[in-house]
Order: structure tokens, then sequence, then C-alpha cells
């Protein structure tokens, strides 16, 4: 003969309960690592959108591009890019970011001052064309170069103010170096 048991309704109704409660779970964010140059990126809560990674050229270059189409933040983009090789002067000119790339169609407006220079010592410039806006920062890790830009319309930054602080702070840059071969260095 077989018995009811009230503590497996009451187990069922605590798991209905929780489902309930707890609702859907938050947006997560999403998060992308290179096994080639370990460069970390994890985007904010909420965004949505699509990449494009280019690690073709390496040991030399490499380009990670994100771009956001969720709603209140589209258009907003992170773009990383990785260099290696660079001659003395060369060298030098990325530390004043004097460089040909990193801007991606926006123009320096202001020098960004060492308070905001999230990545560690390098330069950094505040970026607007149009009604776009940004900030670049160039950066060394042993041999390594990252140009890390981030730029967003006005739209998106009136939605979320602190959208540049976020995606600067889903950023881990490496030292790892690559081999000619595509290993580790």
């Amino acid at each position: 003969m077989r018995f009811f048991d009230p503590s497996l309704l009451v187990l069922l109704v605590l798991a209905a309960l929780a489902a309930v409660i707890g609702g859907a779970a938050p947006a997560q964010a999403q998060a992308y690592r290179s096994e080639a140059t370990d460069l970390q990126v994890t985007l904010p809560a909420g965004w949505d959108g699509t990449q494009a990674i280019d690690e073709t050229a390496l040991p030399g270059r490499a380009t990670y591009r994100f771009e956001a189409t969720a709603p209140g933040i589209a258009g907003a983009v992170l773009v990383i890019e990785r260099v290696t090789g660079l001659n003395p002067l060369a060298q030098e000119q990325f530390r004043r970011g004097q460089v040909q790339f990193g801007y991606h169609g926006l123009r320096p407006t202001a020098g960004l001052p060492e308070s905001a220079m999230v990545f560690g010592p390098g330069a950094g410039a505040s970026l607007a064309a149009g009604e776009r806006t940004g900030r670049v920062y160039f950066v060394q890790r042993g041999r390594i170069y990252w140009a890390v830009h981030l730029s967003a319309p006005a739209s998106a930054l009136a939605d979320r103010p602190d959208l540049f602080d976020a995606l600067a702070a889903g950023v881990r840059l490496s030292d790892t170096r690559v081999a000619p071969d595509g290993g580790e260095g």
C-alpha cells in the first residue's frame, strides 16, 4: 500500500515558488577570451551585438571588434588592437598615441589625464566625430602594444552614462607573446 508523503508536495511548491520569485535571470555579461593572445573581454550586462576577431596576422597584429545592437546602447563599439615588432621610433610614437590606428574615424579632442588611464601608464585621448564620442588608450604590456578604442553615439551615452567605464572595466590585456608558428613564445 502506498502512502502520500506531504513533504514531497512541500518541496514541489517551494521549487515552483523559487522559480516565480526569482523570475527571469538577469542578463549575463558576454565574455570572450583569445586562446592565442590571452586577451579577455567581458562585455557589460545587457550587451547584445556582433564581434569580429582577426588574428590572421599574428604574431604581429590582431584586431578584436565588438559592436552593440541592444536597445539603448546600439552603436557602441569596442575595438582592441594588438601590435608587436615596432621599431624604436614607432614604439615611442605609440607611447604618445601618435599612430595611424586606434582612432577608427574619430579625432582626438583632448588628452586623457593620468587619473583616467584605467589600463595603467600610457597615452589616452578623448575622441569625437559627428554624433559619436569616445576614448582611446595606448598601453604596453611587455613587448605587446595595445590600443583600446571605445566609442558610442550620443544617444547611447545619454541612456548609459557609465558605458565607457563599464566597457573598459571588462578588458584584460595580456603580455602573452605569440610565436611565429602560432604557439606561445
